[in-house]
């Protein structure tokens, strides 16, 4: 038997033994010498033709990362980390892990290698899935030949249509049909022509097929649909504007900092008091448009709407019929006033467990905390709708402050005031002009006051989770929350 001397001795040994390998460079996957520049080298064998020391490579941990702006989940559930009341810990614990790095499985995010700056992830590499391909085309006024991949089509009823994706969509669609293409609807600016497509769009069968468009030249809007066995399974917006379409920065202390697109979504034109600058109409969180009026004085487009009214209770439903009629208003009817004001789901309540959460479906155009662009964004490809942000609990529109830092604008003072058909801030700002609303099959407005209201992508939790967006008239232009996610606004799109 050993001695307890002995053993004492033995231990001691092994204890200095494990100190020295610990504190001491470290080669993994041969029994060689390290570089010696290197704490950590990672080789099978001594360098051959082209410096090759290895078959294999390194896996770095896959992880689902949770929100851009959080260490999550690597503390979702440490206390000092979600302290509010001790902000210093989670700073701290921020920046002692500049550098650490992932592979995020997340697809909200994307997949792909993502390292910590101290304050957010940031993309080393990054794998797009085809549902993050753009719904709309921003083309130029000159003919041009695009191909629109359909991929994205079939990614859509998969993913929605699975667990993953919540289960918004039927499981059982039959995506094995013949593929076809058609033109749902197309106008011109207002006075011009309304071809926009010159011919009828063809596609090249199977998920890896694509929709060829050829355009004629004439600046307008136009949807064309990706149809399977028949039926509409996605569609897209080809919009061809005037001159370059280039953005404008608020002065600082309005909103958060964003660079707007110089025009509405759908506008054939930046210039003030241009009817082509009043652009589209969307339902808040859908991605088809919805033909714009003529002109300011006019609530009438040049296409008709196929209103539809008869709102299902099934959520998964009305999503369904959102995409298989993108030229259908969706809205709750006008014998019940009283439903949640809502396109998807007419019982949506603004609790806060699991599944009220999911039933509301409140990123639908995206949240702040996901980097990428939600699959239904309408804006083209380097833009989207523009994202609010929350600190403290409180949500803060992308136009905060404008009422503050332009005070005097209204009709009686003048300053940024045009003509009763807008807001001109210059290269400052842009101009913003007034486009109406709609809602059931009517316009909320009449027709002899400017007024303009803007769609945001963020909902404000404390005004029963309506989505934040700016509102302008004849006496001001300001941040609100006001209207029902059915109402049909504008849009101005911010740079991703």
């Amino acid at each position: 038997m050993i001695s307890k001397k002995v053993f004492k001795y033995f231990y001691i040994f092994i204890l200095a033994t494990v100190s020295s390998a610990l504190s001491a460079q470290v080669t993994i996957g041969g029994a060689l010498e390290p570089s010696k520049g290197a704490l950590l080298d990672l080789k099978e064998f001594e360098s051959k033709d082209n410096n090759v020391n290895s078959t294999k490579g390194l896996m770095l941990p896959r992880v689902d990362i949770q929100n851009i702006n959080e260490l999550y989940p690597m503390f979702s559930n440490d206390a000092d980390y979600n302290n509010s009341t001790k902000p210093e810990f989670k700073d701290a614990l921020k920046q002692s892990h500049i550098g650490l790095m992932v592979y995020n499985t997340n697809e909200c995010l994307g997949k792909g290698l993502m390292v910590w700056n101290g304050t957010m992830w940031n993309f080393l590499t990054r794998i797009k899935s085809p549902l993050s391909q753009p719904n709309t085309y921003l083309l130029t006024s000159s003919p041009q030949t695009i191909r629109i991949p359909v991929e994205k089509a079939f990614a859509i009823w998969e993913y929605y249509g699975s667990e993953k994706g919540n289960n918004r969509l039927p499981s059982n669609i039959d995506l094995g049909g013949t593929l076809s293409a058609e033109i749902v609807w197309q106008e011109g600016a207002y006075g011009k022509s309304d071809v926009i497509i010159a011919n009828p769009p063809t596609v090249t069968q199977g998920r890896n097929g694509e929709i060829t468009v050829v355009t004629t030249g004439n600046v307008g809007n136009a949807v064309i649909a990706l149809k399977i066995g028949g039926n509409i399974r996605w569609s897209w917006h080809v919009w061809v504007s005037e001159g370059t379409v280039s953005g404008n920065k608020f002065p600082d202390g309005i909103g958060l900092g964003y660079i707007f697109m110089d025009r509405n979504l759908g506008a054939t034109s930046a210039l003030p008091a241009n009817a082509g600058a009043i652009g589209l109409h969307y339902q808040w969180g859908r991605k088809d448009p919805f033909p714009g009026y003529v002109n300011f004085n006019s609530v009438k487009s040049k296409v008709p709407i196929d209103f539809y009214y008869d709102i299902k209770d099934s959520p998964k439903e009305n999503f369904q019929k959102a995409i298989e009629s993108p030229l259908s208003f969706i809205s709750y009817t006008q014998s019940d006033p009283n439903s949640s004001g809502d396109w998807y789901n007419k019982a949506l309540n603004n609790q806060s467990t699991a599944q009220d959460v999911i039933d509301r479906w409140d990123d639908r155009w995206g949240s702040y905390d996901c980097d990428a662009k939600s699959p239904f964004d309408p804006c083209p490809e380097g833009w989207q709708v523009p994202k609010s942000k929350v600190e403290d609990n409180i949500t803060i529109s992308p136009w905060r402050n404008i009422k503050v830092v332009y005070p005097s604008d209204s009709q009686a003072n003048k300053t940024h005031f045009n003509n009763n058909k807008g807001y001109n801030y210059g290269t400052e700002g842009g101009y913003w002009p007034g486009t109406w609303a709609r809602f059931y099959n009517q316009v909320l407005a009449a027709t002899d006051a400017l007024v303009g209201f803007y769609w945001s992508m963020e909902l404000d939790k404390n005004v029963n989770y309506l989505p934040h967006d700016l509102q302008l008239n004849a006496s001001s232009i300001a941040a609100s929350s006001s209207y029902p996610r059915s109402f049909g606004l504008a849009i101005r799109c911010v740079k991703e």
